[in-house]
């Protein structure tokens, strides 16, 4: 039923497809879709004139706030500071503007990825499931890509080198740092809206006060 109107939305437009895609979203746990789906519901009743309708689809997003399972991708001053750093939440670029952020999403686990030019790629995956939490991802300080001469001159395996360092040279998807915290107090912008790819495109969430948690 769900693909069947994700579909209709993509050829179609309408307030009516629009909160009907929505609920089914809410009723098979996609809460992040739901909550934008019915903002987006709300704007397009408001510039229609239909205010009971703009009402009720306010009242269903309000409804899902406390249900909402929020993921923060933490970029330091240090680690923004490398030239052409692009972060990816499953293989989409999340923008600047977001990072820091805590964006809603989905339940589900989620590929985090980092580039930049000169730079050791790194990458790591993260479940987000429980509503009213945030999970912070900090995002590293990307390691210098080593030189072609460089890794030709790295001490094979098993010899003496390797055995006195005790690791290996390299090591990737490492999460440098993770928490999961409890926002006591949320508030969201109701400016939230969604591209086509379910990706958003301009919102504010605020989460104040946070409590990490071991």
């Amino acid at each position: 039923m769900v693909s069947c109107l994700e579909k209709a939305a993509t050829i179609y437009s309408g307030i009516g497809l629009t909160f009907n895609l929505a609920d089914c979203h809410e009723q098979i746990g996609r809460t992040a879709s739901a909550w934008a789906g019915f903002h987006d519901t709300a704007a397009a009743a408001d510039i229609e004139g239909q205010r009971n309708r703009a009402q009720v689809a306010r009242q269903r997003a309000a409804a899902l706030v406390p249900k909402l399972s929020l993921l923060r991708l933490v970029v330091s001053a240090d680690a923004a500071a490398v030239s052409n750093l692009q972060v990816h939440r499953e293989g989409v670029a999340v923008g600047r503007l977001l990072w820091g952020k805590s964006v809603p999403v989905d339940p589900g686990t989620y590929v985090i990825s980092a580039t930049a030019t000169g730079r050791e790629p790194w990458n790591t995956s993260v479940i987000v499931n429980e509503p009213g939490a945030v999970i912070a991802i900090d995002v590293p300080v990307l390691k210098p890509a080593q030189s072609k001469h460089a890794i030709s001159r790295l001490p094979q395996r098993g010899s003496s080198a390797e055995t006195v360092s005790g690791s290996s040279a390299f090591r990737t998807g490492i999460v440098t740092g993770s928490a999961v915290v409890s926002a006591v107090a949320l508030e969201i912008a109701v400016g939230f809206t969604m591209a086509a790819n379910g990706q958003p495109i301009l919102f504010t969430v605020r989460s104040v006060p946070i409590r990490r948690q071991p």
